[in-house]
């Protein structure tokens, strides 16, 4: 029987080139929102930057109660890089053991795996994703047999966007293929790690060589509601992610120094296209996972009211871009025509504020209903061009909070490119 471990949650970080105060400023901010930790994704680990950041990283952890630990990106490395500060009092551990993962299998095999674990002695608790190989999602028992002891826990990424190669939920927001994995991990007695993120929007091939749109809309709010729904639930929840720009997925700061390639900047960065806004979400969220509360008793973490819309710049069934050549960042992203012209919204009420209270939010016809305590979210009734608005009304019918500005929503191409990063707009 699957004993649960203690819940904790993570967000996924990049590591590169960042200053000391900048890297200090993520794990301030993290750490206000209920974060337990970074899971640190460690590409070339020969790269000076990656030293350089993790030696300002530990240190500062340790010295405010942080965690850390490593995620390897197989497709560059497997030398276990960051180990050298297993011994740091920051460095997260399961069992007494420190934390390894990965987000894919590398295409390694079985042997491969046993051999790289033995050259470090064993001395860790492994939970990668390795969802790309047969038998992982219908949580085969020949699948297990075959990867025998080499797992102590599975974490599970690709579930977390809709279905893109066979690879994927059903919808946005859909958990269905998380439910088996899981439960074949429990049934070994192994802990689960399940992702929750916005949107994957990836529109630069200097960074990662392909052109792609995978749905957000309601991704991220649909899988919070859901996890908090679920029995059992994921031992360990990571957000995907803290501050990856070039594809859009990113609660956090974007810093300069990090992300200042010209064609990733042009659709993600922080002074047009910040996603803060989503991190009081976010913070209710952990809150309600760590202590076992429903949707229904979420509640800011001050005042009565949180919550935020977010929407695309361009309206997909009229953008016309007319710049398409040779060079893919031009190109009309593969699956972009499943995108909807939506204003998306949610709205975390107070248990404790009463009832009578209401929300407004524009689109073709705007749309007035009444807020419920704890977690709302829906959409809008279409997306038109111009100004959007989100709006919170108290019982007696004022305006108390609104969510409007950013960029507008054009019926053109406002970017020359088929950009389809969010603006999100906080209360």
């Amino acid at each position: 029987v699957h004993q649960a471990a203690a819940k904790a949650v993570f967000a996924h970080y990049m590591v590169g080139t960042v200053r000391q105060e900048h890297a200090q400023k993520d794990i301030d901010d993290a750490k206000a929102l209920g974060f337990d930790g970074f899971a640190l994704n460690i590409g070339d680990a020969t790269q000076d930057f990656v030293s350089s950041t993790l030696s300002y990283m530990f240190p500062y952890a340790e010295s405010v109660g942080f965690k850390l630990y490593v995620s390897m990106d197989v497709l560059l490395t497997t030398n276990g890089s960051g180990m050298g500060y297993k011994a740091s009092s920051a460095y997260y551990q399961v069992e007494g053991k420190t934390l390894i993962s990965t987000f894919s299998s590398g295409g390694f095999h079985d042997t491969n795996w046993t051999k790289w674990k033995t050259g470090l002695a064993d001395d860790m608790f492994f939970m990668p994703d390795f969802d790309e190989t047969d038998g992982y999602y219908k949580a085969a028992d020949a699948w297990w047999d075959y990867w025998r002891d080499i797992f102590d826990g599975i974490f599970s990424w690709e579930t977390d966007w809709p279905a893109r190669k066979g690879y994927g939920g059903l919808t946005a927001g859909d958990v269905c293929v998380d439910v088996l994995p899981m439960k074949g991990a429990h049934n070994r007695s192994k802990p689960y790690m399940m992702a929750r993120t916005g949107l994957k929007s990836i529109l630069t091939q200097v960074k990662y060589g392909t052109n792609v749109y995978r749905q957000g809309d309601l991704n991220l709010v649909k899988r919070m509601q859901i996890i908090l729904q679920m029995d059992p639930q994921p031992d360990y929840v990571q957000f995907i992610t803290w501050n990856d720009g070039p594809k859009s997925h990113y609660i956090g700061n974007l810093w300069v120094e990090q992300n200042n390639d010209t064609q990733p900047w042009f659709y993600a960065n922080q002074e047009f296209w910040p996603h803060k806004a989503w991190q009081p979400l976010v913070a209710s969220f952990i809150d309600a996972y760590k202590n076992g509360k429903k949707p229904t008793e979420m509640a800011p973490q001050s005042g009565q009211v949180v919550g935020a819309m977010w929407c695309k710049t361009i309206l997909v069934d009229s953008v016309d871009c007319g710049y398409e050549s040779a060079v893919q960042f031009d190109e009309k992203p593969d699956g972009l025509d499943n995108g909807a012209d939506d204003v998306w919204w949610s709205i975390i009420l107070s248990p404790d504020a009463g009832t009578g209270w209401k929300y407004l939010v524009s689109g073709e016809e705007d749309h007035e209903n009444a807020l419920s305590p704890g977690f709302n979210w829906g959409s809008s009734a279409g997306k038109v061009a111009g100004a959007q608005r989100l709006q919170v009304l108290n019982p007696s019918g004022d305006v108390v909070m609104s969510a409007t500005g950013g960029l507008y929503v054009d019926t053109g191409c406002p970017n020359l490119i088929y950009n389809s990063n969010y603006q999100v707009i906080g209360l």
